[in-house]
Order: C-alpha cells, then sequence, then structure tokens
C-alpha cells in the first residue's frame, strides 16, 4: 500500500516506525469526518471527535464526591468493627479467667474425689455398720462443702 491511497482522500498516513497507517488526528471542536469507500465524503452520522470537557469534569466532581461518602463510610465501619474487636477482646479475657477459675476448681475436686475413692474404701473394709455411717458422714460433709 503506497504512502497515499486514493481511496481515503491522502487522509492517512504510514507510520516509518511502526509500519502503521495512522488516520488523520481530528482537531478539537470538530467533527469526525467518516470517509466511505467511494470518491465522497459522508456527511451523515457525525460524531463531534472531542468530547465536553465541562461534562467529564461534573461527573469527575460527582464521582470524586461519591469517593469521600464512601470513604467516610467505611471509616465509620471501620470504627465500628475496631470497638467491636476491643468488646470481643474484653469478653475472652473474661471466659479465660472463668476457665482458669473452673481448672482450678476441677483440680480441688479431683483431690476430694481421690479423698472420697480412699474414705468409701475404707466404708468398704470398716468392720461394723456404726463405723460405717461414721464414715459416711464424713464423706456428705465434704461432698457439701462444694
Amino acid at each position: 500500500m503506497p504512502a497515499t491511497d486514493s481511496r481515503y482522500h491522502n487522509h492517512w498516513r504510514f507510520n516509518e516506525e511502526s509500519h502503521i497507517y495512522n488516520a488523520p488526528v481530528p482537531v478539537p471542536g470538530e467533527k469526525a469526518k467518516r470517509f466511505s469507500r467511494g470518491n465522497h465524503d459522508t456527511e451523515e452520522n457525525y460524531n463531534t471527535c472531542v468530547p465536553d470537557l465541562a461534562k467529564f469534569r461534573s461527573k469527575a466532581s460527582i464521582l470524586a464526591s461519591n469517593q469521600d461518602d464512601k470513604l467516610a463510610t467505611l471509616t465509620q465501619e471501620t470504627e465500628k468493627l475496631r470497638a467491636a474487636q476491643a468488646q470481643s477482646d474484653a469478653n475472652l479475657a473474661q471466659i479465660d479467667e472463668k476457665i482458669k477459675d473452673l481448672i482450678g476448681f476441677a483440680s480441688q475436686y479431683d483431690h476430694t474425689l481421690l479423698i472420697f475413692t480412699h474414705k468409701f474404701a475404707n466404708l468398704r473394709s470398716a468392720s461394723s455398720n456404726s463405723a460405717r455411717k461414721g464414715i459416711f458422714k464424713k464423706i456428705l460433709a465434704n461432698f457439701w462443702r462444694f
């Protein structure tokens, strides 16, 4: 294809570096020219080649304000989540303390069960009913202490 082609009314330029035919660059504010394959220009369905910058600026300002609103909302949500996390951490600390108390009680209870087991063994080996009653009363006294 030659550097200028008559089919395109010599508006296309050949770029030597990229070896590509470039379309003509429209002047801002003018309408883009569309060419048919024939030898005449078409004047139907013209579009402005340079869009109205005021429209873009207004859209950009609207988007920026929307982004600011979203950022403020996200900041508030983040603060709420941080407060909830702090409350959750406090609740977990209380639960940890209760678990430690229960572990301490369980260890005491295990010791008491060991004592009960020995006393029940004594209860079985007791020779008389009165001795068994006395040992059983001691077991109940120790049990009700908890």
